[in-house]
């Protein structure tokens, strides 16, 4: 199967610097997470956010920074690739991003955002598609349409459109979205990347095999770039990668993807992550291929395992293009 790249949006009260030695707790535990998440130290993050929500609670319920500090708990369970946590984390940032901004705020429509996304991994297109069009309504009366908040809504909105068969609107949306993300800021955070691996897979899906071959290696070169090597953001590229490889009967090119994918996911996704488990399925089928069956069937018992409790599509990545505000 091939495998979309959600894009998640991040908001943070302290910058990437060093943190000044009068920066709050709560802001040093933020700054914490975000790092270890760039690090793809997921399980580590969710501690850190943890530890930041729970000192904004006592301190500062009704504030932004909360509403901050949970929708980091929510997008680092999501990398997780555990979206049944993350939608309890993203509605209780929701209430309290209603409390401190406001139901019409951009700051609620990043966290729909983000909510969409968590519906998207559990393939709940129709919740996905309305929870996506719920926050671009909100984007419309408070951002300009050429905003890179508004073009990573559009570049998931695209993904649940792809999902269920819709490729003409979502391609249309992909084209809208892609020139505002690639002038964004590069940084770590991949989202042009990840929309250029879900552009492969529409072409894939309009039967144009060798433009998606082409970009999911671009997609691939870009978050090499922007995330690093053994970033997991590379996963989506390289699962979709090999398995257009292995459909196209180069197998052994398809393997030396797998694996690596495999290396990179073991590092940071840990044995019962959703994405791990298709990650894995997909690379059985393609052992079986070759004739190594003892081992695609070990590796599909391993699929099983880590899909048990977790059916979902992909995992999602933090992108910090704004600081959270109040409109």
């Amino acid at each position: 199967m091939n495998l979309l790249a959600i894009a998640f949006l991040a908001f943070v009260s302290v910058s990437r610097a060093t943190v000044p030695s009068n920066t709050p707790d709560w802001a040093v535990s933020m700054e914490k997470g975000n790092a270890l998440r760039r690090a793809g130290n997921f399980s580590g993050a969710i501690v850190a956010f943890h530890e930041a929500a729970r000192m904004l609670e006592e301190s500062e319920p009704e504030s932004l920074a909360f509403a901050s500090a949970l929708n980091s708990v929510a997008t680092a369970y999501d990398d997780l690739g555990k979206p049944i946590d993350a939608e309890r984390y993203y509605h209780r940032a929701l209430e309290a991003a209603g409390k401190a901004a406001g139901l019409h705020s951009v700051s609620r429509a990043q966290i729909l955002t983000n909510l969409a996304s968590g519906y998207l991994h559990r393939n709940d297109l129709a919740k996905a598609e309305k929870t996506l069009k719920d926050a671009l309504s909100i984007y419309s009366d408070l951002v300009p349409a050429g905003s890179p908040l508004v073009a990573v809504a559009q570049s998931n909105l695209a993904a649940a459109l792809l999902s269920r068969g819709a490729l003409d609107e979502a391609d249309l949306l992909m084209e809208e979205s892609l020139p505002v993300l690639e002038a964004g800021p590069s940084d770590h955070e991949g989202i042009y990347g990840m929309t250029l691996n879900n552009k492969g897979s529409l072409r894939w899906e309009q039967h144009r095999q060798e433009e998606a071959i082409q970009l999911y290696r671009q997609s691939l070169t870009v978050l090499e770039s922007d995330r690093g090597a053994t970033s997991p953001a590379l996963l989506y590229p390289l699962n979709n990668l090999a398995s257009a490889e292995s459909q196209s009967g180069h197998l052994q090119e398809a393997l030396a993807l797998f694996a690596r994918a495999v290396s990179i996911a073991e590092t940071h996704l840990g044995p019962y992550s959703s994405l791990y488990g298709h990650l894995l399925t997909n690379y059985a089928n393609c052992l079986k291929k070759t004739g190594h069956k003892t081992e695609a069937k070990n590796m599909e018992a391993r699929a099983a395992a880590a899909l048990k409790d977790n059916q979902v599509i992909g995992s999602g990545f933090t992108v910090d293009i704004s600081a959270l505000r109040a409109r």
